[in-house]
């Protein structure tokens, strides 16, 4: 289960554990996917970045929700401490 409070937090295994999956990594961080199971589960107004590195807010049926491979096109971009 996602545990959306603790998402900038997280270390890169307890994201793993969340079933997010590592798109990219560059100077910016490192782009973490959602997986499409968790689509009706984000929270309104989360930050996200898509693949091709637009920023946008999560809204519930708006926010596409396109799938490859059980994620999500978009995630979070975090600076990993871990």
């Amino acid at each position: 289960m996602m545990d959306w409070k603790n998402l900038y937090t997280a270390t890169s295994d307890e994201m793993r554990q969340m079933g997010m999956c590592v798109w990219d990594t560059n100077e910016q961080g490192t782009l973490w996917l959602i997986p499409h199971a968790q689509y009706a589960d984000i929270p309104e107004g989360l930050e996200l970045e898509s693949i091709l590195g637009q920023e946008t807010k999560f809204q519930p049926g708006v926010t596409d929700d396109d799938q490859r491979g059980g994620f999500l096109a978009y995630g979070i971009r975090r600076v990993m401490e871990d």
